[in-house]
């Protein structure tokens, strides 16, 4: 009996050996699923996050996921153009408006920005959509942009949050007769509440307002768009200082048929009758073309003074 004590004491120290290596086995299975889990729900929670934030990550295909900020406030009948077209962009301490023309012009979207937009900025977007730039440009410099059917409209938080999409309606009015400035001068007296974007290079502008504001822009458009009537003939006398009086007049006549042009009653000079776009056209010749000559060109001419002595004729010069 007493042979077998040892045996069965090494037999119970090897099963408390197993025990405790199983138990510290269980242990480390039960950490590592709790780490897996942390990290699961850290990253949850960070997939969470970014997308209540409105970050836009690009998937495989290069499409973007529309933060949920941007959907909510963009609503109503339009919806941005699906587009996987990416822009490069690099400004040093540009205008943040003209930031946002870049855009316009590199993607073909209208972006209309609010008078409230100022200010400079310096970045370096590669290889981004346009929604990204344009979530990068306004939260940078402090504004916000949102979709309203037919444009992107940027401004700030406030004028964004103030915005109510549905009531509001865009516009794009092809001027003919007027340049998009002028037009945009007298919308912001007759109708300031309508927001006016132009782009250079382009005749037409994008009007923002509410569907009646927006009448009454377009009206006033109608008025003010009509081609110019030409204003009435006037008739003015002009010195010629250099050239001959009849070298300008030919030129006059050869240059601008319908305007009419004599010699006039003083020493080198001519009358002319034109109205108001020939008179523009008439001083550009003239000034192009009645300089003084190089002084290589200049005339020397002799005089036989007879009253007065040549010394006293220089000091008067």
């Amino acid at each position: 009996m007493s042979s077998k004590q040892p045996h069965d004491g090494r037999k119970a120290r090897r099963t408390t050996t197993s025990l405790r290596v199983l138990g510290r086995a269980r242990g480390a299975v039960r950490n590592a699923t709790l780490i897996g889990l942390a990290i699961v729900l850290v990253l949850a929670m960070a997939t969470g996050g970014a997308l209540a934030n409105g970050h836009a990550k690009p998937n495989a295909t290069g499409s973007s996921y529309q933060g949920s900020n941007h959907v909510a406030s963009r609503g109503g009948p339009g919806a941005p153009p699906a587009s996987s077209a990416r822009f490069t962009l690099e400004f040093v301490d540009a205008e943040i408006a003209d930031v946002f023309q870049a855009l316009a012009t590199q993607s073909g979207v209208n972006i209309a920005v609010s008078g409230s937009v100022t200010g400079k900025t310096t970045l370096r977007l590669r290889n981004v959509t346009l929604e990204q730039a344009l979530t990068i440009v306004t939260k940078l410099n402090g504004y916000d942009y949102a979709w309203v059917e037919a444009a992107y409209v940027v401004g700030t938080p406030e004028e964004v949050r103030a915005m109510r999409v549905a009531d509001l309606r865009t516009s794009v009015v092809v001027l003919q007769h007027i340049e998009p400035e002028v037009a945009q001068q007298v919308l912001s007296k007759m109708t300031p509440e309508v927001t006016v974007s132009t782009q250079k290079g382009s005749s037409s502008i994008l009007l923002l307002a509410p569907e009646a504001s927006l009448a009454k822009a377009e009206r006033t458009l109608a008025q003010i768009d009509v081609p110019s009537r030409p204003s009435a003939p006037t008739t003015e006398l002009v010195r010629i200082r250099y050239l001959k009086a009849a070298e300008v007049r030919d030129m006059i006549a050869a240059a601008l048929p319908d305007v009419t042009v004599q010699e006039g009653p003083q020493e080198n000079s001519l009358l002319i009758t034109a109205n108001g776009k020939q008179w523009e056209s008439v001083r550009s010749l003239i000034s192009a073309s009645d300089v003084a000559p190089p002084p290589s060109q200049a005339a020397q001419a002799y005089y036989q003074v007879k009253y007065t002595s040549p010394q006293e004729l220089q000091k008067t010069c």
